[in-house]
C-alpha cells in the first residue's frame, strides 16, 4: 500500500536497484553517463560489452537484474544477426524473468540508420509481451531518459518481484 501511495505521489525509492548494460557491435558508449547519474542512488550497473549476443553468455544471474540496457550497433547489415541473437542468446534465455529491457539504438538522423520503427519490426519487438520495453535513440539526451524510464518503471518491478514476502505486505 505504501508503495502505491508513493507511486501516486510521484516519490519512489529507487535505491538499491541493479542493472546491466550490454554493448553489441560498435555503439557509442553509454555506461559512463548511466554509472555517474545512479551513483547518487545507489544504483548497481553492470557493464559487459561483445561484438555480437553470440559472443555473451546470458546466464542465471539475469534474475538478480531489474533492468537492461542493450546498446545495439545496429546496421541494415547486421540486423538479421541482431535479431535472431537478441530472440535466441537473450530473449528466449531470460524469458522467466522480471526484467525492463531498454534497446538503444544508433541515431536515426544518420544516413543509413534504421528508424524506431524500423528497429521493432527488424527485431520482431512486437512479439515481446512478456516485459516491458523501450527503444531510445542515442542522441545527446539518451542518458537521462534511459536513466529516468528505468528507474521509473524499475522501483515497481523491483519490490513487486524481488522483496521477501513480508515487505511486501507493510
Amino acid at each position: 500500500m505504501k508503495e502505491a501511495f508513493n507511486f501516486v505521489r510521484g516519490k519512489l525509492d529507487i535505491t538499491g536497484l541493479e542493472f546491466h548494460y550490454l554493448k553489441i557491435g560498435k555503439a557509442a558508449p553509454l555506461y559512463d553517463g548511466l554509472s555517474e547519474l545512479s551513483a547518487i542512488h545507489e544504483i548497481k550497473w553492470i557493464n559487459h560489452e561483445a561484438d555480437s549476443f553470440q559472443d555473451y553468455h546470458f546466464g542465471a544471474s539475469y534474475a538478480e537484474f531489474d533492468g537492461a540496457v542493450i546498446n545495439l550497433g545496429l546496421t541494415d547489415e547486421n540486423v538479421a544477426d541482431m535479431r535472431r541473437g537478441f530472440w535466441e542468446e537473450f530473449i528466449w534465455k531470460t524469458g522467466d524473468m522480471p526484467l525492463l529491457v531498454a534497446v538503444v539504438i544508433p541515431d536515426t538522423s544518420s544516413f543509413g540508420s534504421l528508424s524506431r520503427s524500423q528497429v521493432q519490426e527488424a527485431l520482431a519487438l512486437v512479439r515481446l509481451t512478456d516485459r516491458p520495453f523501450k527503444i531510445f535513440e542515442h542522441t545527446p539526451m539518451v542518458v537521462e531518459e534511459v536513466f529516468g524510464w528505468l528507474t521509473s518503471h524499475a522501483s515497481i518491478v523491483h519490490r513487486l518481484h524481488r522483496e521477501p514476502e513480508e515487505d511486501k505486505k507493510e
